[in-house]
């Protein structure tokens, strides 16, 4: 059974299903922290202004930036790494893959860190100020939060399974993505996803 769970196992299954899947895992996380922190101000669906004003702004709306914090908006990075990932084969080597993996931590980490900033704090995210503010206010509040073992130790599993997590859908994209039998409708689709998102930013 758990073999079955496996990327390996999966990827070969049915590339391109899994592929795209985890890919749409992979994208939805990444937004997903600003919607939960805001969901005063913003709604699940996209709003219909999305595609109002021109096809130009409506592209950009769609795929790169909306004022409605949904989850559903592409990120340029992830698109453009998996695309090259599927379309250029010197790309597919094990150390670009870590790299990939650790791009992604680092951007799903400035998302969260953004997430709370912006939400909770109502700061606009600046690390180098911040990073020495957490440093010095944290100890001191551990120290006199009287909080319960209990949370800490969830506030620990949840993050152990939201890396187990991340790693697992990682893995599964990266080995889907190499698998021969990815179809070439996914390379292009991949392909026309990017290309997209660079007109979308640039314009």
């Amino acid at each position: 059974m758990l073999q079955r769970l496996s990327p390996h196992w999966l990827s070969r299954r049915s590339p391109n299903l899994f592929f795209w899947l985890a890919f749409a895992a992979l994208n939805t996380l990444l937004f997903l922290p600003m919607f939960l922190l805001d969901q005063q101000s913003s709604t699940l669906a996209p709003p219909a202004s999305t595609v109002a004003g021109g096809w130009w702004l409506a592209l950009n709306r769609l795929f790169v930036w909306r004022e409605n914090l949904d989850p559903w908006r592409l990120s340029i990075e992830l698109t453009v790494l998996a695309a090259l990932w599927v379309l250029v084969r010197w790309v597919r080597r094990p150390w670009v893959g870590v790299i990939f993996g650790v791009l992604y931590v680092l951007a799903i980490s400035y998302y969260i860190y953004e997430a709370i900033v912006l939400s909770v704090f109502l700061l606009e995210p600046s690390f180098y100020s911040q990073f020495y503010l957490a440093r010095d206010g944290l100890p001191f509040l551990a120290e006199h939060v009287n909080a319960a073992w209990w949370l800490y130790a969830g506030a620990v599993l949840a993050l152990a399974l939201l890396a187990s997590g991340v790693i697992w859908l990682l893995s599964l994209l990266l080995r889907s993505g190499a698998a021969p039998g990815l179809h070439w409708l996914t390379r292009a689709g991949m392909g026309v996803l990017a290309f997209a998102c660079i007109v979308a930013a640039v314009s």
